[in-house]
C-alpha cells in the first residue's frame, strides 16, 4: 500500500500518485534517490566529500519539485498552497538538519536509519499533504 517494492526499488502506487504526470513522475525520482543514496551509504561509502555531495543534490532536487509543486498549486488556486508551501519549507529544513547531522556522524551513521528518515519525510510529504490536493487537480483539470 503506498510504496510496494519492485526488485530493489521502490514504485509508488496509485494511491500515492497525484495525477499530474510531472508531479508524480517527481515523486518517483524522489523517492529512486532516496534508495540510490542507501545503497551508496549500504556500500560502505562514509566519505562526506562523496556522500555529502549526493546528498546536497538529493535536497537540491527536492527544493525544485516543491518549486514545481507550488506553481501547479498556485496556479489552480489550490485554497491551501500557502499551508502547503510552508510545508515544504519545514521539510527542507529537516533534510537540511540531516544534511548537518552526516556531516558530524559520516564513520558512525546508521544508513538504514538514515534511509528510513529520509523515506518517511518524504513519504509524510505525500500522504500528509500532496493528497490534499489530489481531488482538487481532478476536479478543476
Amino acid at each position: 500500500m503506498g510504496l510496494e517494492p519492485v526488485a530493489d526499488r521502490f514504485e509508488l502506487t496509485s494511491e500515492f500518485q497525484v495525477g499530474n504526470r510531472e508531479i508524480d513522475t517527481d515523486h518517483q525520482r524522489l523517492v529512486d534517490e532516496i534508495g540510490s543514496l542507501r545503497a551508496v551509504l549500504s556500500d560502505g561509502v562514509r566519505s562526506a566529500r562523496v556522500y555529502g555531495g549526493r546528498f546536497a543534490a538529493f535536497i537540491e532536487m527536492v527544493r525544485e519539485h516543491f518549486q514545481r509543486e507550488e506553481s501547479l498549486l498556485f496556479e489552480c488556486g489550490f485554497p491551501a498552497a500557502r499551508e502547503h508551501a510552508d510545508f515544504h519549507g519545514l521539510l527542507l529544513a529537516e533534510l537540511k538538519e540531516m544534511q548537518a547531522e552526516f556531516a558530524k556522524e559520516v564513520l558512525s551513521l546508521d544508513a538504514e536509519r538514515f534511509y528510513h528518515r529520509m523515506l518517511a519525510l518524504l513519504v509524510h510529504d505525500f500522504v500528509r499533504k500532496d493528497l490534499e490536493f489530489k481531488s482538487f487537480l481532478q476536479e478543476t483539470a
